[in-house]
Parts: C-alpha cells; structure tokens; sequence
C-alpha cells in the first residue's frame, strides 16, 4: 500500500489562533481557489483566505495523525536528492552559507555552538551549516525516523539527525534555529513557534522563511503558483499573518521580503511537465528577472522572512 494511500483529510473548522473567531472558519472566509497536487496526484484542495486574519488555509488538508505519509518516502521535492547536476548545488550552497554568515553577523553572535535545522529535507542545509560554523554541533531534524541521503554515513559526530519528536522532547537549545519552508506545513505554527523559542539560549535566534500568499507572483500564476503545494501546505502566509504569530509568541523581529527561485517550477506546474529536469532549472533561472520584475511591479515579494530573538523580560 503507497504511503499516499494512508493520508487521510479533514475539513478546516477552527485554528489556534489569538481570539479564535465564533463559529466555523468558513463563515468568515473570502475568496478560494482550487489547487491540484501536482506533485503527487492526489486530487484538488480549495486554499481558502481568511479574512480576519490575512492567512489562507487548505481545505481539506492532512490529518495530523497521518500528515508524516506525504513525506515518508522522500520522494517528493521537499527531499530533492538527485546530485546530478552539479553547478546547481555548488551555487545554492555558496547562497546557504552566505545567509548563514550574514545571520550570525546580523545578531552579533561571536561564536555559534548549536544549531538546529528543523525540517532539514535532504539535509544539504545541515551539511553547510557544519562547515559555516566550525566546532558547532548541528542538528537536524524531519519527520523520517531515518537520515536522508546526505546524512547518511556522515563520518562527522558534530551533526547528528533527530525526528522532530525527539527534538521537540529534548531539554537542547540553540544559538540557531532555522525554520526555512516548514511553517507553512505544520498543523500548530502558532504553538510550534512558542515551543521553538523556548528552545533559544538567551541570545540565539529563530529565522523563520515562508511562501508569502500576497505576492505578485501568486495573484498572476493562481492555481500555478508553486507556493501553494497542497496538501503539503496547510496554511499560506502573508507578512500580516506571520507578525501575528511572532507577536503571540513574544517575540522580537525583523521581517524582510525575500524571492526564492519559484518561477521555473511554477512555469514546469503550467507545461503541465511530469518532473522538474534540468530544462526547468534553465528556464527558472532565464525567467527569474521576469519573477523579481513582478514582484517589484505589484510592491511584494515572493517569500518572506523574520530572524527573531526572544524578549528581554523572557530571560532577566
């Protein structure tokens, strides 16, 4: 029996968050669209926008009980362990460790001891972050109970790879913890945000990187932009509805816009292609201006980002 066949759905009737509103999610809804999994097959889902507090939801979406089937196999993009085209990683991992560096500088941390990756995917991330920060232990963290294959055999005893349940369960904290696309797939973001910054030491941070649902990009390409991925994203997130959890989780931050390279895979989703090849990669980095030219055009961005410390009263 394929892992896919073990998910099951439910209806969205309630979220956790502030002030929950009266009644069921959908007597205050605005528009919907309907999203076909073009990833795996699975059917079509509705990304319904809320209105009150400016984030959509997928609906229906994974049950928690039985989300972690969609990821078993590691056969989706999400762990994308192909290491056949070479340039294209030398380069994101040139771009990985720069934002590492540049985070660490941001803060001012003299010296990183911990890191945590939590939904590591194919743990390339994990890797860089090893290397960036020298003598650190590094964890990463996803929902297989095994590594992915870029962890597997890895002869460094710095960094070691968790389930989230262990890490969530763990007295470990941090001087870093990345929550890079992982938000948007989690069935409590509000919860695992509090529970993330309980695991901060007093000057680590917490940078957090989602899909922003009010980007340009997303208004032009609908039903085709990449950013909604359903059922895998269960909610979808502006800049509004991101402060919204930070402020409930006590948090100090700094939001910024961000344009992660959505744009060939969204163009590979329109061609209706069966995988994402290196035709794509091409065309992705060909069309990228074109991306970065509407975003600017419509004042948005693609993704957005919060790099996040806890509160001076939180640990005096």
């Amino acid at each position: 029996m394929s892992s896919l066949n073990k998910v099951r759905y439910q209806q969205r009737t309630s979220c956790e968050f502030p002030e929950r509103c009266s009644g069921n999610c959908r007597d205050i809804a605005g528009d919907s669209i309907v999203v076909h999994d073009h990833e795996t097959n699975t059917g079509d889902y509705e990304v319904v926008y809320c209105r009150r507090r400016k984030f959509a939801f997928t609906d229906p979406f994974p049950t928690e009980e039985t989300a972690r089937y969609l990821y078993e196999g590691r056969d989706s993009s999400d762990f994308d362990t192909s290491g056949k085209i070479a340039v294209f990683d030398v380069i994101k991992d040139c771009l990985a460790g720069r934002e590492l560096r540049r985070m660490a500088r941001f803060k001012g941390l003299r010296k990183v001891s911990s890191f945590l990756d939590f939904g590591a995917g194919n743990g390339r991330f994990a890797l860089i972050a090893g290397k960036v920060f020298q003598g650190a232990q590094v964890y990463a963290a996803d929902f297989p109970a095994e590594p992915p294959e870029f962890l597997k055999n890895n002869p460094d005893d710095r960094l070691r790879y968790v389930p989230f349940d262990e890490i969530l369960n763990s007295d470990v904290t941090f001087d870093i913890i990345m929550l890079r696309h992982v938000l948007e797939h989690v069935h409590h973001p509000l919860s695992l945000v509090k529970i993330l910054a309980g695991k901060l030491n007093k000057t680590g941070i917490l940078c957090i990187e989602t899909p922003n649902v009010d980007s340009g990009c997303a208004k032009l390409f609908k039903k085709y932009w990449l950013g909604y991925y359903v059922p895998r994203h269960i909610f979808h997130f502006g800049i509004d509805s991101l402060k919204l959890i930070l402020n409930n989780a006590n948090l100090q931050y700094t939001i910024a816009r961000t344009d992660p390279p959505f744009i060939g895979k969204t163009i590979s989703i329109i061609l209706h292609a069966r995988r994402y090849n290196l035709l794509y990669r091409i065309i992705g980095i060909l069309f990228y201006p074109v991306q970065l030219f509407i975003e600017r055009v419509c004042m948005s961005s693609s993704g957005i980002s919060a790099v996040c410390t806890l509160r001076y009263t939180d640990y005096t």
